[in-house]
């Protein structure tokens, strides 16, 4: 499985470049072909390491199951890294605070947060 996914994804990564690649100014091979290569390339390097993971976990291959883990583990580092996974809005760093309410009397309220 490792073979076909290191195979498989470079060569749809190959097709993909080959019928999307256009120099300045010129028009590629043929853009949509370019595209499904594009979302096969994507389907097969991150679902082939996830059937992977899987089926070594079941089979107790433990050995097998770090190194299908490692590539799905950089990729969610890369992914992380470039924004593509919103993990700030899903887990903020911060807790939203309630908004500031003036508790001072009225003729001292000037300069007091929230007033």
């Amino acid at each position: 499985m490792g073979v076909f996914w290191l195979v498989g994804t470079l060569l749809l990564a190959l097709l993909t470049f080959e019928n999307g690649f256009a120099l300045a100014g010129t028009e590629p091979n043929n853009a949509q072909l370019a595209a499904v290569f594009a979302v096969a390339t994507v389907t097969v390097g991150v679902g082939v390491p996830v059937i992977g993971l899987l089926v070594s976990l079941v089979t107790r291959r433990w050995v097998a199951a770090v190194l299908f883990a490692t590539p799905l583990m950089a990729l969610l580092f890369v992914a992380i890294r470039m924004e593509l996974l919103p993990i700030d809005r899903i887990f903020p760093a911060t807790t939203p605070s309630q908004p500031e309410i003036c508790t001072a009397p009225p003729d001292k309220a000037v300069g007091v947060p929230g007033c």
